[in-house]
């Protein structure tokens, strides 16, 4: 018998559903594959950890019928035999918070598990063999499941669902190329390498022998979305990218700070995360489990402590507001106020210069009145003998007041004088001399601050 020739294609070793079930059926009876899981994330750490995870998916697709509509609605009979499946095979973890974290988890492996079935069979031209139907990749499929699964598919209502999620699919402008490990695999690929790195550059030396820094979310975005050519999947990507760049060039020059969930990766894309996911983080894990413990208690993502700051600095604020409004308000009250008072002192000097005036005029009225009089007294009292013997005879009352009634004519003659002086013209008896009164004079008798007897004058000059 002739032995197979050297040069016979050798047939590809096949990863799927053969090689786990071959993993499974290594592990001798009443004995478990040891895993470690994350006590926060519940994600499964160490060698088998990936044996796991493609485990609980092959048990969600084998043991659940594709024509179940809700994975919550599967009955909790079908959920203990699933689960006591799984804890058969490996050790877990006994909480119900890990329990349900992995449900869930198979629940969206069953989801994909039928889009998968239903892109290729039922809308594709068939797997890469030329199968038109699962049956031969997919044993565990049962012809009269499946027949109601392509009739279900090709119904309306699941038609309109079908674009909706082709249309929202469509609007993902960073498509990623992880491998089925996801980001976990991801993150211990590049420790790994970076380990061996520091081996080899230590060369022996124990004391350059330290832990590689920690793979930053950033720097996990871009890898899970650049290719080997070194090119980004998209252009958006690449625009992410270039945008990182200079957020960390500014964040190592120290001039500008990221702290908690605005790092630099939510900062360039200038979206926040979504609330109960973390981009490039394990399912499962929210805000408090992927940035730590906030100081104190957060109000919508807000540190109490940052909060209370952003109150005193608030108050202080308004306090300094208020007292600028208060000074205004204080300043203006104080203008009106001056203001006020101005014109009511305006309003009182002008009363009192209106009274002064009155009583320059009634000063003027008695003091152009009391010469008659007193002269007129006086004369008619000394009238019996002339001072100088030079009056040739005496005048009469009557001629005295006469004589007043012509110089008030004087007077009021004066305000249309243009001269500097102003000649006064007596009625005298003995004498033709002239009598000139100065300017000055004149405005000093039309003010009333003196006071002229043209009487005496005329004796005078006797």
């Amino acid at each position: 018998m002739d032995k197979p020739s050297s040069s016979s294609p050798k047939k590809k070793k096949t990863r799927g559903v053969t090689a786990l079930l071959r993993f499974i059926a290594k592990l001798p009876d009443g004995e478990k594959y040891q895993i470690d899981f994350d006590p926060d994330t519940f994600q499964p750490i160490g060698q088998y950890a990936a044996k796991f995870k493609s485990y609980l998916s092959f048990i969600a697709r084998s043991k659940v019928s594709i024509n179940e509509k809700q994975w919550k609605k599967i009955s909790d009979k079908l959920k203990d035999v699933l689960w006591d499946d799984i804890t058969c095979k490996f050790t877990c973890p006994t909480d119900k918070e890990f329990r349900k974290h992995w449900f869930v988890y198979m629940g969206e492996r069953l989801k994909q598990f039928k889009t998968l079935l239903s892109n290729v069979y039922i809308f594709g031209k068939g797997d890469k063999h030329g199968n038109t139907t699962p049956f031969e990749k997919y044993k565990f499929i049962k012809e009269e499941d499946w027949d109601l699964f392509v009739q279900t598919r090709q119904k309306e209502d699941f038609q309109e669902k079908r674009l909706k999620g082709k249309t929202h699919a469509s609007k993902n402008i960073h498509p990623h190329i992880l491998s089925r490990g996801g980001y976990e695999k991801l993150r211990a690929t590049v420790m790994e390498e970076r380990r061996k790195k520091v081996i080899e550059e230590a060369k022996g030396d124990e004391s350059l022998m330290v832990d590689p820094p920690e793979l930053k979310r950033y720097e996990a975005w871009l890898m899970a979305r650049q290719k080997p050519s070194g090119n980004f999947t998209s252009e958006a990507t690449n625009l992410v990218a270039s945008k990182i760049g200079e957020l960390v060039e500014k964040n190592t020059q120290g001039t500008i700070v990221f702290e908690g969930r605005d790092d630099i990766l939510t900062v360039a894309l200038g979206i926040n995360e979504h609330p109960g996911r973390i981009r490039t983080a394990p399912r499962g894990v929210g805000f408090k489990k992927f940035y730590g413990k906030s100081s104190r208690s957060t109000l919508g993502g807000v540190s109490q402590d940052d909060l209370l700051a952003h109150l005193q600095a608030l108050e202080q604020k308004m306090n300094i507001d208020f007292q600028h409004k208060l000074q205004k308000h204080l300043q203006q009250q104080r203008t009106e106020l001056q203001q006020q008072m101005q014109k009511e002192m305006q309003e009182e000097r002008a009363q009192i210069q209106q009274g002064m005036k009155l009583l320059q005029q009634m000063q003027l009225e008695l003091r152009s009145e009391r010469p008659k009089e007193m002269f007129i007294k006086e004369h008619v009292e000394s009238v019996g003998t002339s001072t100088n013997g030079s009056c040739s005879k005496v005048m009469t009352t009557e001629d005295l007041t006469k004589k007043m009634d012509a110089s008030e004519d004087y007077l009021k003659k004066i305000n249309n004088l243009k001269e500097n002086s102003f000649s006064l013209d007596l009625d005298h008896e003995t004498s033709e001399l002239s009598v000139f009164i100065d300017r000055v004079d004149l405005n000093e008798l039309t003010s009333g601050i003196k006071w002229l007897s043209t009487s005496i004058l005329s004796l005078w000059c006797t």
